[in-house]
């Protein structure tokens, strides 16, 4: 475990000082956080050049520590806090209580970054290969190059405590919760939102690059939606470095800006050129995605043919039914005017899901096996999002009832 938690606390380290050059106003739980996210994304970028740059901007992190340190946080505690500590508490546990167990990480996530880490970096001879065709050679590389720099810092590969890199992002989207929506609404109110979304940050996808992918994607929606351009476009263009899917968020993002505010989709430019090196690289290196092999308009022709059963599984697929009920019963107790505040997220949010239904459309497998394997995972990217804007809805809400009474 002590090559784990020393790769959490380099990315913290490498982060703070990206976290304050991009807000220096960050504090506390929130600057804790972001230092994380900011911080992999560094480990990210660096790996694909050389493993010793994630370390250069080290001492750079300790002065700006230093300066920074004494302007903590005031983040008022809520009795609700500890339950969501205890909760993470025991996903910890249930986190690394054995090896990662899941089989996109044996066959994706964990055989990349162990060939990585035996070839001493990207092995594009691998991703080229007939043997890596069903591990998705096409998908972005940070989740398999931040646990190559696990292996790196330990120097031996093992599986053993990765689990405790998911627990990071999900203590780190979390932070991002609580500390965006403690600006908002009552700390009580702000602390029973975090505790809800902790239903789909602690997920049992341990190891697979879907809670990485919601915890970047998270606090890039919730950035944007209080019109900080800067966070919120970095963030989302890391976003698109953990999964296909975050390059999709891109162009959902740009649509809700265009609908909500459109002078400011200009500002999302840095998305686009954190997500270009990948996708430049793919291109060079000939790595294809098979959702569009094959005849993609004879399978999409033959599913909306039929949509109804389509629709009987997307609806069965859990936790689709729980998120849309629990925030349609908070959008209907919120005030109009409290949903219409964050109907960027709730705008991201639907599109992002039409998004993975188009895909299931043009799929080229078999589409119950598809949604039944996948969509759970898919819908935790804008859930935990989605959960929060709910929940400021509804906080400001009662706020204003409190008061008019």
């Amino acid at each position: 475990m002590i090559a784990e938690l020393a790769a959490i606390a380099i990315c913290i380290i490498a982060g703070v000082p990206v976290a304050l050059a991009i807000d220096p106003r960050s504090r506390g739980a929130l600057l804790l956080a972001l230092s994380f996210l900011y911080g992999a994304g560094v480990v990210y970028f660096s790996m694909l050049l050389h493993p010793s740059l994630a370390l250069i901007v080290i001492p750079l992190a300790v002065i700006a520590w230093r300066r920074r340190v004494a302007a903590a946080e005031n983040l008022k505690p809520s009795p609700i806090d500890l339950i969501t500590l205890l909760t993470a508490i025991g996903y910890a546990t249930f986190a690394t209580i054995a090896r990662l167990w899941q089989w996109d990480f044996w066959a994706i996530w964990g055989l990349k970054a162990r060939a990585f880490f035996e070839a001493s970096g990207i092995d594009w001879a691998f991703l080229r290969g007939a043997s890596s065709k069903f591990a998705h050679a096409d998908y972005p590389l940070l989740v398999p190059v931040l646990y190559g720099f696990v292996a790196d810092l330990r120097g031996a590969w093992s599986d053993r405590w990765l689990g405790v890199i998911s627990v990071a992002f999900a203590i780190a989207v979390l932070l991002v919760v609580r500390s965006m929506t403690a600006s908002e609404i009552h700390p009580h109110a702000s602390a029973a939102t975090t505790l809800a979304a902790a239903a789909f940050a602690f997920t049992p996808f341990v190891g697979l690059a879907d809670l990485p992918l919601a915890a970047f994607a998270t606090a890039a929606i919730l950035f944007l939606q209080r019109d900080d351009d800067r966070n919120g476009a970095l963030l989302l263009g890391i976003a698109a470095n953990c999964k296909n899917e975050g390059l999709a968020l891109i162009a959902t993002v740009a649509i809700a800006t265009l609908l909500t505010r459109p002078r400011r989709l200009l500002a999302l430019w840095p998305a686009l050129a954190l997500a270009a090196p990948w996708q430049i690289l793919r291109a060079m290196h000939g790595l294809r995605g098979d959702l569009l092999i094959g005849d993609v308009a004879a399978r999409a022709s033959a599913r909306l043919a039929t949509l109804a059963p389509l629709f009987a599984e997307l609806a069965r697929a859990w936790p689709l039914p729980l998120l849309c009920a629990a925030t349609a019963l908070a959008f209907a107790i919120a005030k109009p005017r409290e949903v219409a505040r964050v109907r960027f997220v709730i705008i991201v949010a639907v599109l992002q899901i039409a998004v993975y239904v188009v895909a299931y459309v043009i799929t080229p497998r078999d589409v119950v096996w598809h949604i039944a394997t996948s969509f759970g995972r898919l819908v935790s990217h804008v859930a935990i999002a989605l959960i929060a804007a709910a929940g400021i809805a509804v906080g400001r809400t009662l706020e204003r009832n409190v008061e008019a009474s």
